[in-house]
């Protein structure tokens, strides 16, 4: 009896530890820098669209301005109370002016195939989230 009781304190101490362990790591995901991000798009980018160094410089420099712009105002609006819907619509002018810069930058078919494989990566993170 005694070996049972022992064996179900160890028991319930373990799933207590587990759960407890689980729920610290929950939203402690480490937010990227700008730079951080840009290379690791500019990477895909590079190997999808078979960009050379040149371009792939000026492209960081852009991701890493409008990064950098992002998340200044996104600050400013959470900061300020405002919900996720009126966020995204205020940094849509921001993101338009991205991707006109990246557009000059690319030229007309290599944007395309950046807004067909960007919309492709989106899909599938969709999926794993889901």
């Amino acid at each position: 009896m005694k070996t049972i009781k022992f064996f179900s304190v160890i028991l319930l101490s373990f799933i207590m530890t587990s759960i407890i362990a689980q729920q610290q790591g929950q939203g402690q995901r480490q937010q990227a820098t700008p730079e951080q991000r840009a290379k690791t798009q500019v990477e895909w980018m590079a190997k999808d669209l078979n960009l050379d160094q040149a371009t792939q410089t000026k492209v960081t420099d852009v991701l890493v301005k409008y990064t950098k712009k992002t998340n200044a105002e996104r600050q400013k609006l959470t900061a300020a109370g405002t919900d996720r819907a009126e966020i995204r619509t205020k940094l849509q002018p921001i993101n338009a002016e991205q991707n006109k810069e990246l557009k000059a930058i690319l030229g007309d078919q290599k944007y395309e195939l950046f807004q067909k494989k960007l919309a492709e990566r989106r899909a599938a993170q969709q999926q794993r989230n889901n």
